[in-house]
C-alpha cells in the first residue's frame, strides 16, 4: 500500500539556531511528510529564505515555494550560518518566493484537499497572522508549536521560564495558544529544552558520508565559531563531541510519531514577560508534550533519519 503523507509547512526563523536546520532536514527526510512550502519569520527573513533554499536545493528539493514574512532587523549579527550560504542568492531560486508568508500560508490551506500540518519552531508572528486574517483556514490546520515552558525549564532544571519564541512575540503567541485550531500540539521546554546528541550516536552523524548529514553538521561547526565571540553567554558546545540544543527537532519527531511524548492538556496563559503559565482561570487548553516515554527513541530517530540507517 502507498503511503500516505501528510501536507506539511513549516514556518521557521532558520539561520539565527541551528537547530531549525535540524529540523527542516529531518521533514526533508521522513517519507511520512509531504513539504508545502516554508515561511520564514523574525529579522533578516531574505537570509532565512537564502539559507532554506540553498538546504533545499541539497536535498533535491528545488521546487519548494518560500515565503517571507517582515523583516524585523537587517543585523547580520544574527545571521549565523553565513559562512556556508555565501553568495547563494534567490535568484538561483526557481520555485515561487512570497512576500507575504501568511498569505502563502492560508492560500495552500484553503486549496487542500485536507488538513495542513504547521509547525512554528521560531516566534509565531507569521502564524498569528493567518489567525487574524483567516480564521477559516485556521480550522483546516494542525499547528504543532516549539516554545514555551511548563514545569521544566532549560536544561532539565525544574519550574518555568521565559522561553524565546514566545518572548519575541508575545501578542502573537497569546492569539495562537487560544486560536480555534483543526488541533493543537505544543512542545515546549518540557521536551524540547534538553535535547543534545552525544557519544557515539554524534559521531556516526558527524562523520556521516550522506550529503544532507553533511550539510547540518558543517552548519553546526559554522554557526558555532560564528556566534561564540558575538554571544559568549551561550551554552559551551562542542562541535566536535557533540550536538548543540536541537529543540526544534522536536517537533518533528512528535509530528511523525506522537507516541514519543507524555501528551496531556494544559490550561495556558502568556504573561507579559513571555512565560507560559498553567492558569485555570483563564488559560486556554493546549495539549502539551510534557516528557518523552524514553527519550533515546527520539534520539534514534534523529540518527536513523539523518544518516539513512534503518530504523
Amino acid at each position: 500500500m502507498e503511503l500516505k503523507r501528510k501536507p506539511v509547512i513549516l514556518d521557521t526563523d532558520i539561520g539565527t539556531d541551528v537547530d531549525d536546520t535540524w529540523a527542516l532536514a529531518l521533514i526533508m527526510r521522513s517519507p511520512e511528510l509531504d513539504l508545502k512550502a516554508v515561511t520564514l519569520v523574525s529579522y533578516d527573513t531574505a537570509f532565512r529564505a537564502r539559507l532554506t533554499a540553498k538546504l533545499l536545493r541539497t536535498e533535491g528539493h528545488p521546487d519548494i515555494p518560500l515565503g517571507l514574512g517582515p523583516a524585523t532587523s537587517t543585523d547580520t549579527k544574527y545571521n549565523c550560518q553565513q559562512e556556508w550560504l555565501g553568495d547563494y542568492s534567490l535568484n538561483d531560486w526557481k520555485a515561487p518566493v512570497s512576500g507575504d508568508a501568511a498569505g502563502l500560508i492560508i492560500e495552500l490551506v484553503r486549496n487542500s484537499p485536507e488538513p495542513v500540518t504547521l509547525f512554528g519552531i521560531g516566534p509565531f508572528s507569521n502564524i498569528a497572522e493567518v489567525v487574524r486574517r483567516a480564521p477559516d483556514a485556521a480550522e483546516k490546520i494542525d499547528f504543532i508549536g516549539l516554545g514555551g515552558s511548563v514545569y521544566w525549564k532549560y536544561f532539565g532544571k525544574p519550574g518555568h521560564c521565559s522561553e524565546y519564541n514566545i518572548v519575541k512575540d508575545v501578542e502573537a503567541a497569546r492569539t495562537v495558544l487560544s486560536a480555534k485550531w483543526h488541533s493543537i500540539l505544543l512542545s515546549p521546554l518540557d521536551t524540547c529544552g534538553n535535547i543534545i546528541i552525544r557519544g557515539e550516536r554524534y559521531q556516526r552523524l558527524k562523520h556521516s558520508s550522506d550529503p544532507l548529514a553533511k550539510a547540518v553538521i558543517d552548519n553546526y561547526i559554522l554557526w558555532r565559531k560564528f556566534r561564540q565571540p558575538l554571544f559568549p553567554g551561550d551554552p559551551p558546545y562542542t562541535p566536535e563531541t557533540a550536538s548543540s540544543l536541537i529543540a526544534d527537532a522536536a517537533a518533528i519527531a512528535l509530528c511523525v510519531n506522537p507516541g514519543l511524548a507524555e501528551i496531556k492538556p494544559v490550561p495556558l496563559s502568556v504573561s507579559d514577560h513571555g512565560e507560559t503559565l498553567v492558569d485555570e482561570v483563564h488559560g486556554s487548553p493546549v495539549p502539551c508534550a510534557l516528557q518523552w516515554h524514553d527519550v533515546e527513541k527520539f534520539y534514534d530517530f534523529v540518527e536513523h533519519r539523518l544518516t539513512g540507517r534503518a530504523e
